[in-house]
């Protein structure tokens, strides 16, 4: 059930940062993505700006699901 609930929550930190880029015009070195991690009292808080969320390497995610027809990107 964890390991269900870890995927879940990525797919959606995922989306919410592909996302956001192309939705949000934030002056520059605003925070735009504020991601909270319980699990780590030494930083619990990471804030990305939109140059921090440009600057990180691009990729292509293809997965197969039970709820989608074939493998979609």
């Amino acid at each position: 059930m964890r390991g269900l609930i870890l995927r879940a929550t990525a797919s959606v930190v995922l989306a919410a940062v592909a996302l956001v880029p192309l939705t949000v015009a934030a002056p520059a070195g605003d925070t735009m993505l504020v991601l909270r991690n319980a699990a780590d009292a030494a930083r619990p808080e990471v804030r990305l700006t939109e140059e921090d969320l440009l600057s990180m390497p691009q990729v292509t995610v293809r997965t197969r699901t039970e709820w989608t027809d074939g493998v979609v990107a």
